[in-house]
């Protein structure tokens, strides 16, 4: 990552024919981090800057896969229950965390250039909202 004023850019390679090689960079805007407790209403923010809808996607841990949350401005099924989208800037409201929501998520605006928004939500809990009848619930 490469940081000018501020803003922290990621290069990404896309390898078009068989030797053509594309050089973008994105820019990326990283939030402080989000932090709320088990079973409350948290809105990460995205604050696209243009009309063109977004893409979210979490990440909880490096080493798990990324899920698509929303794409082309619309929650994928799903999240529907447990998500709402506000049209006017995109950002993304979980309408009662679970202690399993905390992690990266990030949105990018639907254009060829889009900027991409990261924060980290972290979900605080007590012991019994991490253990369910003797289980851990991860």
């Amino acid at each position: 990552m490469l940081l000018h004023h501020g803003v922290q850019f990621l290069k990404i390679y896309c390898v078009s024919g068989h030797s053509e090689i594309l050089f973008v960079e994105l820019p990326a805007v990283i939030y402080p981090d989000k932090t709320t407790v088990v079973g409350q209403e948290v809105t990460i923010p995205c604050n696209s800057s243009n009309s063109n809808p977004v893409n979210w996607w979490y990440q909880r841990t490096a080493d798990r896969p990324v899920q698509e949350l929303c794409v082309n401005g619309e929650l994928v099924n799903g999240h529907t229950e447990r998500f709402s989208l506000n049209p006017s800037n995109y950002d993304l409201t979980l309408l009662s965390a679970k202690w399993t929501d905390s992690g990266l998520y990030s949105c990018v605006e639907d254009t060829a250039f889009g900027t991409r928004h990261i924060v980290r939500l972290i979900v605080r809990g007590t012991l019994n909202d991490v253990f369910y009848r003797g289980t851990i619930v991860l």
